[in-house]
């Protein structure tokens, strides 16, 4: 107890996860206790709570008795008691082996609970475009260790706080589990090209496992993958769970307001439905491409994390869908191609709402598509899905595919560069407002920055052409891994193409310190030529905000240059390193986006952090006094109302002191979402801020676990 509720390290910042079995926040020594063959005069099962409700009481260790026999084995029980009370005291778990293989799972369950940390990657999605006690933030979570993950529904008040959860799909699903494995399980046939449901004749004999210390057939494991949980637990049989909800670490939740739904993939093999008013998960689905050989070790007590389902998620309004709302989504790093759903009415979704399935692709350009498809309107009233090809593919290029959202026909293939790298996940602009994709937007991991000309009513006429090409000071390509933004600046009409550089997708990333940018192009139909085309930015002046924290300043407000096609800033300033791996989004003239530095982890901690940013997207610069809040700043970061808030550091001048640039203290902070007047981001360990606060809720976690591919 003695070292449990003493803050081991009073000289650093708490950054430990609470839970319910747990509830320290402060750095601590959390006890687990083994005994081996010898069973203390408690029954750890029973007693315990017999003591804490006042029945019982803790033996004494040190009493003695007459008899010399008794004393020894009296004493030595009473001190295993003694253990079984430390481990109490300490949070952490007792167990009495009475043979090696509960000594073999006692050790096993040990080390897992100790790498449980609450965590999440993924990016925050709103239902509200403006902030009101309707609106809601929803959040996915994961537990590494146990491989467990949950969607929070998060209530936002009109004042812009973060309040208390509305409802945690994981305890819904607790309170009815009956109406959870009653819900619709579904799948793609590969036989009959159509969907089914889970699982077809071939995905369960792939599903069975004969090996290990758990065989399990296919039809059993199937029903694990569902949820049931009655083989749980126990020598020889499956592992054990807290939820049936597998990690949600890399998918983001999409909501569809009219479909009064959140869509979310997770780890477990399945894209699930969950109603956003009640929690309630409407169907799940299991695409037809994934490793069912690696997912039927789903179950084995000596599971080893893998990918699944961890694309990016993309749902049509009724208008651009052809009156039906479809969804396209992606594996992302569990396997390559994409599929796509008719989730009109989530309620109601069977089989026949399968729309297509190209999670089997064979396709040597199809890569492993990180983010999310584009699922838009184009020529001819056709609803068009477009997907970046995404990284590692057979062929190493980078192409836009384009299919019928509907049919699943693949109508082009457009390589842009048989060597990019592979495309990053696609951004359209509709220049004449007529509710059709004209134009298509991607990077590249060599850098290239593609424009697609979709105008055509000949698909075989679309194709793409590189506008620029992202190198640093001295030449190097930078890669780039995120969507761009888009946005036509006032006055002018002149089309903006926003991006940022750098990426964060395999381990040997982590330590790198290239020089990574944040440009803004003018597309004017002619390509650019290169850095000496734009206007360089700078970062003036570092230090902290008026609440300590780390912050920047951009230049002062001035146009653009007559004759420049447009801007950049290069990062790293003061901490090299800084990268942009997530899309920006635009309010108003501001341009949002978020950067992080890695730094390898060291002990329990999975180290990093990074900036939420914003700037005056069309100059480059602080926006102009009498613009934005009118004070030279898009933030307030002390939440007095007023955007006067300077850096206090070094460097720069009176002009240009305004915070545009702060850490909000979030770890690796992923894509902001923009509700109502207030900019909201979360970081790659959960963590959620606006540009004035870091709420104290509960939800808020930090990341004890990070996956990145391993090239070898």
């Amino acid at each position: 107890m003695h070292y449990w509720k003493r803050d081991l390290r009073p000289n650093l910042p708490n950054n430990v996860s609470p839970s319910t079995l747990n509830p320290a926040f402060w750095q601590h020594m959390v006890t687990f206790g083994i005994s081996i063959g010898l069973q203390g005069t408690l029954n750890p099962e029973t007693d315990v709570d017999r003591i804490a409700s006042g029945d019982a009481s803790w033996p004494n260790p040190w009493r003695t008795d007459s008899s010399s026999q008794d004393r020894w084995s009296n004493e030595s029980a009473r001190r295993i008691d003694d253990l079984l009370h430390a481990s109490v005291n300490g949070r952490g778990d007792f167990v009495a082996a009475s043979n090696p293989s509960q000594f073999s799972e006692a050790l096993k369950d040990a080390l897992s609970a100790i790498k449980k940390r609450k965590s999440s990657g993924s990016n925050v999605t709103s239902n509200g475009p403006q902030l009101n006690t309707g609106s809601r933030i929803f959040q996915a979570t994961f537990t590494s260790g146990e491989w467990s993950g949950d969607v929070l529904s998060v209530a936002l008040s009109p004042t812009g706080g973060i309040g208390s959860s509305a409802w945690s799909m994981v305890e819904v699903i607790e309170d009815d589990q009956a109406a959870f494995l009653g819900r619709g399980v579904y799948t793609w046939n590969r036989d009959t090209a159509d969907g089914a449901v889970f699982p077809t004749t071939a995905q369960t004999a792939a599903l069975e496992r004969t090996g290990g210390t758990a065989p399990v057939t296919g039809e059993q494991n199937a029903d694990y993958i569902k949820g049931y949980r009655t083989r749980e637990g126990g020598v020889g049989k499956l592992r054990v769970r807290t939820t049936p909800v597998g990690d949600i670490v890399n998918s983001s939740p999409f909501y569809s307001e009219e479909a009064a739904a959140l869509f979310i993939g997770a780890n477990d093999g399945m894209l699930h439905a969950i109603n956003s008013n009640s929690g309630a998960v409407e169907f799940s689905y299991v695409p037809a491409g994934l490793d069912f050989a690696a997912l039927s070790t789903l179950s084995d007590p000596e599971y080893m994390h893998q990918f699944f389902v961890d694309g990016g998620i993309d749902v049509t309004t009724r208008a651009q869908g052809g009156n039906r709302n479809i969804l396209v989504g992606s594996l992302g790093r569990g396997g390559k191609g994409v599929f796509a759903l008719d989730v009109s009415d989530p309620s109601t979704f069977d089989d026949s709402d399968v729309l297509w399935d190209k999670t089997t692709t064979t396709d040597g350009d199809m890569g492993y598509v990180l983010g999310a498809p584009l699922v838009r309107k184009g020529r001819g009233g056709t609803t068009y899905a477009f997907v970046g090809n995404g990284i590692e593919s057979a062929n190493g290029s980078s192409a836009l595919f384009v299919y019928n959202a509907v049919t699943g026909e693949l109508v082009e293939k457009i390589v842009v560069d048989a060597n990019g790298g592979g495309l990053a996940p696609p951004r359209a602009a509709d220049t004449n407002l007529d509710g059709i994709a004209d134009t298509i937007y991607a990077g590249d991991l060599s850098g290239s920055l593609w424009k697609f000309d979709i105008t055509g009513n000949n698909t075989g006429n679309w194709d793409g052409v590189e506008i620029f090409s992202a190198v640093d000071v001295s030449g190097n390509a930078q890669p780039i891994t995120a969507p761009v933004a888009i946005a036509r600046e006032p006055v002018t009409d002149r089309i903006f193409v926003m991006f940022g550089t750098g990426r964060y997708i395999s381990v040997d990333d982590i330590t790198s310190t290239a020089t990574q940018t944040m440009y803004a192009l003018i597309d004017d139909g002619n390509a650019i030529a290169g850095r000496a085309a734009l206007e360089q930015r700078s970062i003036p002046r570092t230090g902290v905000d008026s609440k300590g924290r780390p912050a920047r300043s951009w230049e002062g407000y001035s146009p653009l240059p007559e004759g420049v096609d447009g801007w950049f800033i290069d990062l790293g300033i003061p901490t090299a390193g800084e990268r942009v791996v997530t899309g920006g989004f635009m309010r108003g003239r501001a341009l949002w986006f978020s950067s992080i530095i890695p730094e390898v982890g060291a002990g329990c901690d999975a180290a990093g952090r990074g900036y939420l940013n914003a700037i005056d997207a069309f100059t480059g610069t602080s926006p102009q006094s009498g613009t934005g809040d009118g004070s030279g700043t898009y933030m307030d970061v002390d939440g007095d109302g007023e955007g006067d808030d300077t850096v206090n550091g070094e460097g720069g001048g009176d002009d240009d002191g305004f915070v545009g640039s702060v850490d909000l203290g979030l770890g690796m902070p992923g894509q902001g979402t923009g509700v109502g007047n207030d900019v909201y981001v979360c970081g790659s360990d959960a963590e959620c801020g606006s540009m004035d606060e870091t709420p104290g809720d509960s939800a808020a976690r930090r990341l004890g676990w990070r996956e990145l591919f391993n090239r070898n």
